[in-house]
């Protein structure tokens, strides 16, 4: 059906394949092509959280890297699709909401992850996940921590989860930034940030703004 074109069918079929057999081998695939799917019938936010679903949900196989490699790609994408309409775009004349985020953020020291903030968009975030990767093998090995990548509002951001309290996660972000260069090395990264937080903190951060807003609560009471 999908080789046909016929991709609301494919939507269907997957729901109905996750209904009669929710532990089948196939499953995976069959996520996949409705994402996939979705995608070919232009509802991009579907398409983009049926993605994000998949890379999240697997910890790991081809599946996963199929989704992940698809969601950089949109991504990317639609991060060029939006610098080529900005500049027609019609003056904001809308009036400036008094942000109240930081007063959102709590100190939190149990169950925190890592995160390594990609600053320019157009780099490939694969190749930053590969790098990753190759820093955890060589320094973090026994601890397996999984890389998630996380596509927000014109930036991404990589989790490192899960450390069960402020000085393990402590041990490790001071171990990665201090070898930055490894993790932005072969990428086209010029620089790269790194944060600690908990996820009810992550929670608030839905555009480049607020990770900013963070950056500075971070500093103030997780650096000292």
């Amino acid at each position: 059906m999908f080789l046909d074109g016929k991709y609301d069918a494919v939507v269907k079929n997957k729901i109905i394949a996750i209904t009669k057999y929710p532990s089948a081998f196939e499953i995976p695939q069959f996520e996949f092509l409705e994402a996939v799917s979705l995608g070919k019938l232009k509802q991009f936010d579907a398409y983009k959280t049926s993605l994000t679903n998949i890379i999240t949900k697997y910890p790991s196989g081809e599946i996963k890297q199929k989704a992940q490699d698809y969601l950089i790609a949109y991504i990317q994408f639609e991060s060029n699709l939006k610098d080529n309409t900005a500049q027609i775009s019609a003056p904001d004349t809308t009036p400036k909401i008094r942000d109240t985020i930081s007063d959102k953020f709590s100190v939190d020291t149990t169950n925190l992850w890592v995160l390594v903030q990609i600053n320019d968009k157009y780099v490939k975030v694969a190749d930053v996940i590969s790098n990753v990767q190759k820093f955890n093998k060589k320094h973090f090995d026994d601890q397996k921590i999984k890389v998630n990548p996380i596509f927000l509002d014109g930036f991404s951001v990589l989790q490192l989860k899960r450390f069960e309290g402020i000085t393990e996660a402590n041990i490790y972000y001071n171990k990665i930034k201090e070898n930055a260069s490894a993790i932005t090395i072969g990428t086209g990264l010029q620089t790269v940030n790194f944060y600690i937080i908990a996820p009810s903190n992550f929670k608030w951060i839905k555009q480049p703004a607020d990770l900013d807003k963070y950056a500075t609560f971070f500093k103030n009471n997780y650096t000292k």
